[in-house]
């Protein structure tokens, strides 16, 4: 009984690691920064020349927490932002679409996902909740470099530098302007890479707030497929020999 519950589990476990909301409309109800007290995270100057936009704002992870369009159905992502221009707020609306729906060079395509998933390991891999946050800024910002400077350009966001730069209290942190550009030339030399359709995209149903990309939980590999099978074959044996037993009881 107990082993026939364990693989219960494990099969619901491996099923919720690749489940990926379907549904037409995500509804975010609660959004905030994954790392840092009281949800705060590094903040500071973005220019992005080629729009005329010069504006200040926090660079991070998102955590937001939402339903989709199936009653009582949550759904929650880590997501960065790809759109400085716009806000993030709390009761927003997306669509959940493919990344390629939003970028289609290949290439800019593949350096966001190299990005987002080596990035993603800094985070996690950091070791205190200050790393991980700075981590996280520098990530942010390195994602809005390749998102706002042409493919051929030199990856550099410090102030002054290309079409997308920081300034202000971004260039004062210590270590987060290095760290971003670090990050950046791992991927533009391509010791990190990434696979794009790992990549899913929050996009603005009123095209009034920030789109949003985030990784996409994996498929199951063969073995986890090969436990949850196995897991069912157990379950649907004890659930027979129940009934079985039930059976014989009655009869006695």
């Amino acid at each position: 009984m107990r082993f026939s519950r364990f693989l219960i589990g494990l099969a619901g476990a491996a099923m919720a690691c690749a489940a990926v909301p379907a549904s037409a409309v995500i509804t975010i109800t609660n959004s905030g920064y994954s790392y840092g007290p009281d949800d705060q995270i590094e903040s500071g100057g973005i220019r992005v020349n080629s729009l005329g936009k010069a504006d200040r704002g926090p660079a991070g992870q998102f955590s937001s927490i939402g339903f989709d369009t199936v009653p009582a159905n949550p759904v929650s992502f880590l997501s960065f932002c790809i759109d400085v221009t716009k806000p993030f707020r709390n009761t927003m609306q997306f669509t959940v679409e493919p990344i390629g729906n939003i970028f289609a060079d290949a290439t800019r395509r593949n350096r966001i996902a190299a990005m987002m998933i080596k990035g993603d390991e800094q985070i996690r891999n950091a070791g205190t909740t200050e790393a991980s946050r700075l981590a996280a800024a520098a990530v942010g910002v390195a994602l809005w470099e390749i998102i706002y400077e042409d493919t051929s350009s030199d990856y550099n966001v410090s102030d002054g530098a290309g079409n997308f730069n920081v300034y202000g209290d971004f260039m004062s942190y210590a270590g987060l302007v290095p760290l971003a550009n670090d990050y950046l030339a791992n991927v533009k030399s391509g010791v990190w890479t990434g696979d794009a359709s790992r990549i899913g995209a929050l996009k603005s149903v009123s095209g009034e707030y920030q789109d949003q990309i985030f990784i996409l939980s994996p498929v199951p590999e063969p073995a986890t497929w090969a436990q949850l099978i196995l897991g069912f074959g157990v379950v649907g044996g004890a659930m027979r020999w129940r009934r079985k037993r039930k059976a014989a009881v009655a009869t006695a």
